[in-house]
């Protein structure tokens, strides 16, 4: 699958006003919350205990087992059979059967319902389902810092040598295998978990008078708060002296605040971080700086004529997006972007080399026999579709224009039976985009 990406729940417009409608009623609550924040800046952590605590009491108590369990997970250490908790013995088959790879993991995050499946199978997520692929590892991997990778090698060749990680039988195997796999998994049942971390969340929110969630998102989302965690914590790295590990540390918690902060819309644009940056030291400044060089955020350089993927559907804009969901799921590449906006656009108007009777064409091709899409630039859509997945937008359309040119003279969507009768459509290319759209033509014309 080409997919690189973990595709989260995306809707949080809701989220945002009614935490800056709070903020308007409780200004001194959260003035009080923010000099918490600040005596971080101190070496007073009683913030982050407080924020422990908070974690905590959303983790449901019967749970506390799975959560201790995760954690031995992420520190490679595996707990036995009898150890394992019932919570994770129930879900043990299918986070393996996704850990084999070639399988996508869904999560709704409202139901908690899990399923794993093939990316040619049928399923259409809707914004509430998480959905996890392999590759989303390995690019976290690939994400690490140069320096932390060279003395992640040291320490697995290390402890290679030393043969600490042996297997049932005794054998050696490989620590950084056996690590990531342990990590992997613990990132699997973190997130099936969730779910009901999440609504205990909401609930604490709403029925205390702690407005502790609440502060915490406006701080994060409004007030800057990852770019001051981040400065303050890089400050007390330095005071503590804590040699080459600090250095590994500073770097890795300096990538996690500007990524994490733009990728979940903390921070809407890099204008915030390149402020931080200025005042920064030269070293941290570039740090921050080269983070940002590789960050695409969403819509980035959107000319001003470009609209949104809502502003272009017309209908049953929902039922369209969930469709949208599922086939990027099982065409990720850059050429079904092409096949992507035939479908949602409509019947050509355009002839066939083949055949000119507009009869005979209707009775031979599969034709898309609904409008799903205002009249745009193929840019302006590729941009809208990348920006709603947070997928990042192709350098090179080329492919993907060509491919719904081809479309739009309905030489792709030919079907088999036909194609039979004309030598020019039995050639491999056409074969296989009538294999990447046949299916979807049927789904997209039964959506009003």
């Amino acid at each position: 699958m080409a997919t690189e990406t973990m595709i989260p729940p995306t809707d949080t417009k809701a989220i945002r006003e009614k935490v800056k409608a709070w903020h308007k009623t409780h200004k001194e609550r959260y003035v009080a919350f923010k000099k918490q924040t600040e005596s971080v800046g101190n070496l007073d952590f009683s913030f982050f205990m407080k924020l422990m605590q908070f974690a905590a009491d959303c983790i449901p108590q019967d749970k506390l087992e799975v959560c201790s369990y995760i954690f031995r997970l992420y520190c490679a250490d595996i707990p036995s059979e009898e150890e394992t908790p019932e919570f994770i013995k129930h879900y043990d088959p299918i986070v393996a059967e996704f850990l084999q790879g070639g399988k996508v993991l869904s999560i709704h995050a409202e139901a908690g319902e899990v399923k794993c499946f093939r990316p040619e199978e049928e399923m259409a997520p809707d914004n509430k389902t998480c959905l996890i692929t392999n590759d989303y590892f390995d690019r976290l991997k690939a994400e690490q810092p140069e320096l932390l990778r060279c003395y992640l090698d040291d320490l697995y060749a290390e402890v290679d040598d030393e043969g600490f990680v042996t297997d049932e039988t005794g054998n050696v195997r490989s620590s950084e295998m056996f690590v990531d796999m342990a990590q992997r998994m613990a990132f699997v049942y973190s997130m099936i978990l969730a779910p009901e971390v999440l609504r205990n969340m909401v609930m604490i929110g709403e029925h205390t008078d702690d407005d502790f969630s609440y502060c915490l998102y406006y701080y994060c989302a409004f007030d800057g708060g990852m770019r001051q965690m981040m400065t303050m914590m890089r400050l007390n790295l330095d005071k503590q002296k804590s040699g080459m590990m600090g250095y590994v540390a500073k770097n890795l918690l300096t990538q996690l605040f500007v990524k994490k902060s733009l990728e979940l819309g903390y921070e809407r644009d890099k204008k915030g971080w390149e402020a931080t940056a200025e005042s920064e030291p030269d070293e941290s400044s570039n740090l921050i700086n080269r983070i940002l060089s590789k960050i695409r955020l969403p819509g980035g350089k959107r000319k001003k004529d470009c609209l949104s993927l809502d502003d272009l559907l017309t209908g049953d804009k929902e039922g369209l997006k969930d469709l949208i969901r599922a086939y990027r799921l099982r065409q990720p590449d850059t050429t079904s972007l092409g096949y992507l906006f035939y479908l949602l656009g409509g019947r050509p108007s355009e002839k066939t080399r083949s055949m000119n009777d507009p009869e005979e064409i209707e009775k031979k091709f599969q034709l898309i026999q609904k409008i799903h899409i205002q009249r745009c630039t193929f840019g302006n859509f590729c941009q809208a579709i990348t920006e709603f997945l947070g997928e990042k937008m192709p350098s090179d359309l080329k492919r993907a224009r060509e491919a719904y040119l081809l479309c739009k003279c309905e030489e792709y969507n030919i079907t088999e039976e036909a194609a039979e009768n004309y030598a020019e459509y039995r050639k491999g290319k056409y074969r296989n985009a009538r294999m990447a759209t046949q299916k979807w033509i049927t789904l997209f014309n039964e959506i009003n």
